[in-house]
């Protein structure tokens, strides 16, 4: 399938969403992002708090999927993904039905793979949401929520928000004494949507990178999609400016 294609179907899932699955209220004070307490208390993000307790951001560290809470917590989360009236909307630019599409997109987010280390050790959900930790360096971490989230509980520290344009907020910070270079999210973007956007795009795409534009309340972003080993990846989104120097800098975000 053609990335013009595929731009027009991620549009079209966008187009039917409403806005306030689009924004959230929030202030940038000190290099910290302040959004309404109560918004962590919204069902679907409850959830997906609770599940990141359940992953070791640690690559060193094997990883199973054989713990029944974790299992009932990802469920729980598709069942939150089932009731948004855009997910019928992707069901239907996936020519699928629900169930099916509902057991793809737990595959794509939990099933394990490994990278750096000949055991499993990773998976979607983990790099993108919770992010993840080498010798090095912090990575992945793409998730505006999870970034609010530990900043409020001060798991990342030394943070730089280095740019604010169009709700498209660059970061960079320490994890564990670990350095994030550049962290990139749109603030307000529901997870549940972030979700389905990355269904769609995995769904008609395995090769190793893909550069999709998208309007988004009338602001166009530019959101990079990776697979590793037909794996998905990562997902973030990048300002025009910011893709510009994706080609020749991509070793930088990760």
């Amino acid at each position: 399938m053609t990335n013009i294609i595929i731009k027009n179907y991620i549009q079209q899932l966008i187009d039917s969403v409403d806005i306030n699955e689009l924004s959230v209220n929030y202030k940038l004070v000190d290099n910290q992002i302040l959004i309404d307490p109560n918004y962590y208390f919204k069902p679907e993000i409850q959830v997906i708090l609770d599940l990141i307790k359940y992953y070791n951001p640690d690559l060193s560290v094997p990883k199973i999927n054989d713990n029944d809470e974790l299992n009932r917590k990802q469920e729980l989360l598709l069942d939150y993904l089932e009731k948004k009236p855009y997910y019928n909307v992707l069901c239907k630019l996936l020519k699928s039905d629900t169930v099916s599409v509902r057991k793809f997109i737990k595959m794509i987010l939990f099933e394990l793979y490994n990278v750096f280390f000949p055991f499993n050790n990773t998976c979607a959900f983990g790099h993108i949401y919770v992010g993840e930790y080498n010798d090095h360096n912090f990575l992945g971490f793409h998730s505006w929520i999870i970034f609010c989230y530990y900043q409020q509980i001060k798991k990342i520290e030394n943070i730089v928000l280095s740019d604010n344009k169009d709700d498209l907020i660059v970061a960079s910070f320490t994890y564990n004494n670990k350095p994030k270079n550049m962290c990139t999210f749109i603030i307000g973007i529901n997870p549940m949507l972030e979700i389905c956007m990355i269904a769609l795009v995995t769904y008609y795409f395995s090769a190793t990178y893909l550069m999709i534009p998208v309007d988004i309340k009338n602001k166009t972003y530019t959101f990079i999609i990776s697979n590793f080993e037909k794996k998905l990846r990562s997902f973030y989104p990048l300002s025009e400016e910011l893709s510009k120097l994706y080609l020749e800098h991509s070793d930088f975000y990760n």
